[in-house]
């Protein structure tokens, strides 16, 4: 919560990539708390579904993001947290990308 409190103040637009960098490190620590949990609770396919939940927490992610933009009002200007579709893409790729870093890791 503290780097994206950073973003806020002005790192996504200062320092190259901070965004993407923080998604993708944001899957990863998704991907190895689910699998630490699912191992502890006996699961069978892992990292599938670890890689399920990367995914799921990272579009819920990309909606409360949206949703705080619309219901403050500052929606595309330079403190938004959303800048569009393709941002949004590639944010959840990034989260993706940690995850399955970390499990080809393991």
């Amino acid at each position: 919560m503290l780097l994206h409190w950073l973003g806020w103040r002005e790192y996504y637009y200062t320092i190259f990539l901070y965004d993407k960098v923080l998604h993708f490190l944001a899957g990863a620590s998704i991907g190895l708390l689910s699998i630490w949990t699912l191992q502890e609770k006996k699961q069978k396919h892992v990292k599938i579904k670890s890689i399920m939940l990367v995914f799921l927490i990272g579009i819920i992610w990309e909606i409360s993001e949206y949703i705080i933009d619309h219901s403050i009002g500052i929606s595309y200007n330079l403190m938004a947290l959303q800048q569009g579709r393709v941002d949004t893409f590639w944010d959840i790729m990034a989260d993706l990308m940690g995850g399955i870093f970390l499990l080809l890791m393991l």
